[in-house]
């Protein structure tokens, strides 16, 4: 089987700390699996289960599931 959407999609993370605020990419299937995740450009800590951050990765995997669920149930029906 191919690769589910969550290891499809990517999302630009914000780092948490004010005086950076620098964006870094990251697979949502990676997201999901950590709740805290080091800023490469400055070294704070990004909490990834709460605030904006933690919002999009939650919708986004919501959405992503969404997606593979009417995917199987068309590959089901062919």
């Amino acid at each position: 089987m191919g690769l589910n959407t969550t290891e499809r999609v990517s999302l630009i993370i914000r780092c948490d700390n004010p005086d950076c605020g620098q964006g870094i990419e990251k697979l949502l299937a990676w997201l999901i699996t950590v709740n805290c995740m080091s800023c490469p450009h400055c070294g704070g800590a990004i909490n990834l289960e709460s605030g904006d951050n933690g919002l999009r990765i939650q919708k986004l995997a919501q959405a992503c599931a969404s997606i593979d669920a009417s995917l199987s149930k068309l590959s089901e029906s062919h």
